[in-house]
Parts: C-alpha cells; structure tokens; sequence
C-alpha cells in the first residue's frame, strides 16, 4: 500500500533544516573536542620539550665549566712542570756547607785553606713557550748538560808532599772530579818556609748526593 505524506512542504523543509543543523553541531562539537584534545597532547609535549631543553642547556654549562676547569688544571700542570724545572736547574748537587764539611774533614793538619771558591754558570731559564719551540726545532736532541760546580781552594801547606797528599784524598772523594793542583810555589812566612798552593776541582751538576750521618761527621755519598 502507497503512503502519502501529506504534510506541508514547509514542514519537510524545516525537519531537512534540523537534521542539517543537528549534524552540523555534532561535527563541531567532535571538532571541538579533537581540537582541545590536540591541543592538550601538543601542551604536554611542548612542557616536556622546554624541559629536555633546560636539563640540555644544564649539561651544556657543566660540561663548559668542567672543560674550563680541566684547561686550567692542565695550564697549571704545566707552570707546575717549568718551576720544578726550573728548580732542578737551579739547585745545586749539594749543599756549600755539605761541600766546606767535606773538605775540613779531608784537609790533614799540615794544611791550611784561606780561601774556597764555589762558582757555577747560572743556567738559561726559559717559558714554556719559547721551551716548546725549541723542543720542536730539536725533538731528536737531549738538553745540554749543565756545565759544572767550579771548586777553588788556595792555601798553604809545610811542604809540597803534604800538598800532593791533599790533592789525592780530594780525588778519591766520589765528590770531586778533575781534581787538578794548579799552582804551587814556595814562601816564607814568620821565618818560616811554606808551600803556598792552587787546587781547583770540579762538582758534577747533574749528579744529586746524599748526606749520611756517621760518627766521625758527616759524609758525603
């Protein structure tokens, strides 16, 4: 059987409009939600990017600073490097007490000094800057030795026997090197005939010695 609508034409229209309407709102409110959905996921993840950033640019300065500080360590290892270098340029292989003990204890009653001469070159000091260039233009090379410990002594002796005596006790002291008499001459003092002499030695600087305790006084290894 045929149904008739016998409705008014307004009517159908006005019902399309509703359901047109309807369906309109309802797609935007699903809109509406999808979008304060997005919008909270992209706020979220936003928050969690702006702090992976900040924990990012943390590491970044303390990773700055660390290097920082681990080039000035590294700057200071090297001052502290040049001044014990310099240090071992500088200090003698013995103290000149140790070396006016030594020689007391070696000098036989016949003998008497008036005078003892200690001198040295002083060695070249130079920066780590000018060292680093010259370690470039001679890598292959050692460093000159340092020239050694001048060592005069003048005095007078009751014969030259005495002199040469004192001139081999010197030389068996593990001390001296080229020990070598370079003047001797007789004089008269008080109406007394004497031997007046010239002794020079040498004191290797690059060797270091150790002082031990005895009973008889100091010696010198």
């Amino acid at each position: 059987m045929k149904q008739m609508n016998l409705l008014p034409k307004h009517i159908h229209e006005a019902r399309r409009r509703r359901k047109l309407i309807r369906g309109g709102a309802t797609a935007g409110i699903v809109c509406l939600i999808l979008g304060v959905t997005w919008a909270g996921i992209a706020f979220v993840q936003t928050r969690q990017l702006d702090r992976r950033w900040q924990s990012l640019q943390t590491q970044v300065q303390q990773v700055r600073q660390q290097r920082n500080e681990l080039a000035a360590l590294k700057k200071r290892n090297r001052q502290i490097r040049d001044e014990l270098a310099r240090y071992e340029r500088l200090r003698l292989p013995l103290p000149p007490s140790s070396v006016v003990c030594l020689i007391s204890q070696t000098l036989p009653p016949s003998l008497a000094l008036d005078r003892i001469t200690l001198k040295t070159e002083p060695p070249a000091l130079t920066t780590s800057t000018a060292s680093k260039s010259r370690k470039r233009k001679t890598s292959a090379s050692s460093p000159a030795p340092r020239p050694p410990l001048e060592l005069k002594l003048s005095g007078a002796a009751t014969s030259d026997i005495a002199v040469a005596g004192f001139v081999r006790l010197l030389s068996e002291q593990p001390v001296f090197e080229a020990v070598k008499l370079v003047s001797s001459r007789q004089i008269e003092s008080d109406g007394r005939s004497l031997q007046q002499f010239v002794i020079t030695a040498q004191i290797p600087m690059e060797r270091r010695f150790l002082i031990a305790q005895a009973q008889g006084g100091d010696n010198v290894q």
